[in-house]
C-alpha cells in the first residue's frame, strides 16, 4: 500500500471524526382552514369563548467555546407576562414577539424563535459539537366548552434538522399531577437522535380540563364540569398534521386550557472520535508504521542473507 493511500484513509478517518455543522428547528402552523374549529360550527365562539388573552414566551440561549479554551453563554427571554391586557377575542397565538441571539462570530452558534398569530417557531444552530444551543416559543389560552359541543386544534408541523433522525408521534390522555387540573391529552410530533436517546426539536400541544372557573377569584366554587381522559381524541401523519379534540359531552359547561411549545435544540456532542472511527485510524497509522519499516534500509535483506 503506497504512503499516500495511507494518507488518504488517515484523513478520511479523521473527517468522520469530525462532527458537522448542525441546524435544528420546529415550526407549527395553524391550519388556514379549521385551525380551531368546533362541532357546533366552524368558529370558536359557535361553542364557547376564550377567557384570557393570549399568553406567550419564549427563550434563546447559547453556549460556545473561544479559541483560548474559555467559555461564554448567553440567554433572552420574552414574555406576555407585564404587558397591558389585550383584547379576549381574536386569532391565536399572537401579538408577533420574536427573540434572536445571533452568532457572536462566524463558527459560532445562534438561536432564534417567533410567536406571531396563528405560527410558532423555533430553531438553533452550531458549528462546533462543544457548542450548545437551544430555543423555544410557547403559548397557552383558557377556554369555555358549552355543553354537548368539542373544540378541536389542528395544523401543520414541520420539523427541520441536518442529523440523522426518527420522527415520532404520541399522545396521551391521563390525570394531570396538578390540582388545578382534572386531566389533560397531550400530543407531541418530535425528531430524536438515531439513537433514540434524546429529542432535538418538536412541537407539544397539551390540552387541560380544569377544576375551576378562572374567571372567578382564587378558591371559588367550581362551575365547571371535570371530565375524564374519554374526553380527548387525536389525529396525526408522517407529514406533520396534527389534530387535537376536547370534546364536553356533559350538559354543563366545561373550563380548558390549551398550550402549544415548539422547541429546538442542539445539544453538546462529545469531540472524541467513535470506537469504529478510533479504530479506523489506528489501523491507518499501524499501517502507515509498518510500510515505513518495510522501506527502511535495515530491513531490506542482503544478498547473503537472502541466499541463507
Amino acid at each position: 500500500m503506497k504512503t499516500s493511500a495511507l494518507f488518504a484513509l488517515l484523513v478520511s478517518a479523521g473527517m468522520a471524526a469530525t462532527v458537522q455543522a448542525h441546524e435544528s428547528s420546529a415550526e407549527f402552523q395553524l391550519d388556514p382552514i379549521v385551525g380551531l374549529s368546533g362541532s357546533g360550527g366552524s368558529l370558536p365562539d359557535t361553542v364557547g369563548q376564550w377567557l384570557t388573552p393570549n399568553a406567550f414566551s419564549g427563550y434563546t440561549t447559547v453556549r460556545y467555546r473561544w479559541a483560548d479554551g474559555s467559555w461564554s453563554w448567553n440567554q433572552d427571554t420574552y414574555t406576555s407576562a407585564g404587558l397591558p391586557l389585550a383584547d379576549r377575542s381574536g386569532d391565536p397565538f399572537g401579538p408577533r414577539r420574536e427573540q434572536t441571539l445571533p452568532a457572536l462570530a462566524a463558527d459560532s452558534p445562534s438561536a432564534r424563535s417567533l410567536v406571531e398569530p396563528g405560527h410558532l417557531f423555533a430553531g438553533v444552530t452550531r458549528e462546533h459539537p462543544w457548542d450548545e444551543a437551544n430555543a423555544s416559543a410557547n403559548w397557552e389560552r383558557t377556554f369555555s366548552l358549552l355543553p354537548n359541543t368539542s373544540i378541536t386544534f389542528s395544523g401543520t408541523a414541520t420539523l427541520g434538522s441536518d442529523q440523522a433522525t426518527t420522527q415520532q408521534t404520541t399522545f396521551e390522555a391521563a390525570p394531570n399531577l396538578n390540582p388545578q387540573y382534572a386531566n389533560r391529552g397531550s400530543l407531541s410530533f418530535h425528531s430524536s437522535l438515531g439513537d433514540g436517546s434524546g429529542w432535538i426539536n418538536g412541537i407539544s400541544f397539551i390540552a387541560r380540563i380544569m377544576n375551576f372557573d378562572p374567571r372567578l377569584p382564587a378558591g371559588s366554587p367550581s362551575l365547571g364540569r371535570e371530565g375524564s381522559v374519554d374526553d380527548f381524541a387525536y389525529s396525526s401523519d408522517e407529514q406533520g398534521h396534527l389534530s387535537l379534540t376536547l370534546f364536553n359531552h356533559s350538559d354543563e359547561l366545561m373550563f380548558t386550557s390549551l398550550s402549544l411549545s415548539a422547541f429546538a435544540v442542539a445539544p453538546f456532542i462529545s469531540p472524541i472520535p467513535e470506537p469504529s472511527t478510533a479504530a479506523a485510524m489506528l489501523l491507518g497509522l499501524g499501517l502507515l508504521a509498518w510500510r515505513r519499516k518495510a522501506s527502511s534500509p535495515s530491513s531490506t535483506p542482503t544478498a547473503a542473507g537472502g541466499l541463507a
